[in-house]
């Protein structure tokens, strides 16, 4: 967690593949002023993040600003922004998808440094929950409850035979280490299935971890990272709540953990403005009483 609002100092730009199109998409980002929050730009029109623009999907996340533009696999930038600090951005793409690159939050994380870190002298905001938050979807489950420690706990039932957990505290943990580089993965088995619906046209081993039924993984490298695929699934988190507009202070727990879930919960939490409350860094400093004097250099807290 960061104490001061953050931009990039320069614009950067890349080009990759997108996984569900497979078309070659490029992204543009740009310096945007302090309180402009993360917004997505077309033709010159600026839409900010906020969760009105949700569309659900089951395998990645969709924001439709208008009726000629939407925003595909928003989630792995999202999440890049919110373990860098990143409050203030502009975004641009050239398709409406954007490119997964080796389909972890890595790439981004790289972008945003390597565009330089501006910190401004506002401190940044968080949302902290006031009231607990459950979704549920068949044998699914997330919850979000209030909490002066924030932490991410989930558990991923890859198959009959094989799951993964993992841990993240906002607080102790590094996440440019210990989340950003946890690829998105598949089963073998499901692949075809998701083709013959439209999705990854542009996926392959370079951007994914496919694995068997007993949670062998395919690709040549292995695993970057022990429990790898629950660390994505925390990623994947991180970017969707990140929809809400500044990053959630919450214990939250996951049981195979979906976007569909991670989107309704923004929705309900945006919808119940008595479920939470925004709070400055500062202020949330105080309401937790923990000293800086604990905490990784990454972080403020």
């Amino acid at each position: 967690m960061y104490q001061y609002r953050k931009t990039i100092r320069n614009m950067i730009e890349d080009e990759g593949v997108a996984i569900h199109s497979g078309v070659s998409t490029s992204l543009r980002l740009i310096p945007a002023p302090s309180g402009s929050g993360i917004c997505f730009r077309r033709s010159g029109v600026v839409y900010p993040l906020h969760p009105r623009y949700i569309e659900v999907k089951n395998f990645h996340t969709v924001l439709k600003f208008s009726s000629t533009f939407s925003v595909h696999t928003v989630e792995h930038l999202l999440a890049a922004c919110c373990g860098v600090g990143i409050t203030d951005l502009i975004v641009e793409t050239s398709q409406e998808e954007l490119p997964f690159f080796d389909g972890s939050a890595l790439h981004f994380v790289q972008m945003l440094e390597s565009a330089g870190i501006q910190e401004f002298e506002e401190e940044s905001e968080y949302i902290v929950l006031k009231e607990a938050v459950c979704v549920l979807e068949g044998n699914s489950r997330l919850v979000l409850e209030p909490a002066g420690v924030p932490m991410i706990h989930v558990n991923v039932p890859i198959s009959s035979c094989y799951q993964e957990e993992a841990h993240f505290s906002f607080l102790t943990d590094d996440f440019n280490y210990g989340i950003a580089p946890a690829r998105t993965f598949s089963k073998f088995s499901e692949i075809e299935y998701m083709r013959q619906r439209g999705l990854i046209q542009g996926g392959n081993l370079g951007c994914a971890v496919v694995l068997e039924e007993d949670g062998t993984a395919l690709n040549p490298e292995g695993f970057r990272l022990p429990q790898e695929c629950a660390r994505h699934k925390i990623l994947d988190i991180l970017g969707d709540l990140m929809i809400l507009g500044s990053p959630c202070v919450a214990s939250i727990y996951s049981y195979a953990p979906g976007h569909s879930r991670n989107l309704k919960a923004v929705q309900l939490i945006a919808k119940n403005a008595d479920s939470h409350y925004r709070l400055k860094y500062s202020e949330l400093k105080a309401l937790t009483q923990l000293s800086s004097e604990k905490k990784t250099a990454k972080y403020a807290f």
